[in-house]
């Protein structure tokens, strides 16, 4: 990455997976030299409203279990290959603030003290993560 380039921030969902307990369908065999492919809007999970000549690189682990075992029995690292693009601040924006307004957004069949709960949860989220920011 050039001295001038920083890195973004990541400020969307952190998941939380449940390592054990897990069935067969939780696992997808990956054959050497197979390759896949994940698609997902960088828009989303960053604030790219900023916009201009960007740099994106993925990097992370992968879980993984012997053959014949739904046991985890360590990780992979990998690395995705480097793409280099322009954003349009004003889109990311959007794309953005559509994500989060989403998220809590409550289904109109959450109702009675579940919808206040759940209502009222939302509020001390917002809370806790304006504090903290």
């Amino acid at each position: 990455m050039p001295p001038a380039w920083s890195k973004i921030d990541f400020n969307g969902v952190r998941l939380q997976i449940a390592t054990t307990g897990l069935t067969e369908e939780a696992f997808q065999t990956v054959a050497a030299g197979e390759t896949f492919e994940v698609e997902f809007d960088a828009a989303e999970l960053h604030d790219l409203s900023k916009g201009g000549a960007v740099e994106i690189v993925t990097r992370g682990s992968f879980l993984y279990a012997d053959v014949d075992s739904t046991e985890i029995a360590g990780t992979v690292p990998f690395s995705s290959n480097s793409v280099h693009t322009e954003i349009n601040g004003d889109e990311a924006a959007s794309v953005r603030a559509a994500f989060l307004a989403k998220r809590t957004i409550v289904q109109s069949d959450c109702t009675g003290t579940r919808r206040t709960a759940t209502v009222n949860a939302i509020s001390c989220c917002r809370s806790l993560a304006a504090a903290a920011s």
